[in-house]
């Protein structure tokens, strides 16, 4: 087996860019998570809004 030599700067440059492209991709992670929260807090909110709807046309028919 074979060992490689990698200078520091090399070494460094790495790890920055590891760490850049961990915070990419969390960030990413990130912003899908709170549109899909925020749309499902939406249909939820369209949802009781129907059935209050539904419940005030029924009140009224009695």
């Amino acid at each position: 087996m074979q060992s490689v030599q990698v200078s520091g700067k090399a070494t460094l440059f790495l790890m920055l860019t590891s760490f850049v492209a961990g915070l990419v991709v969390g960030f990413r992670i990130n912003k899908l998570l709170r549109e899909h929260t925020q749309a499902h807090v939406e249909r939820k909110k369209r949802t009781q809004r129907a059935e209050i709807e539904r419940l005030q046309q029924l009140h009224d028919a009695l």
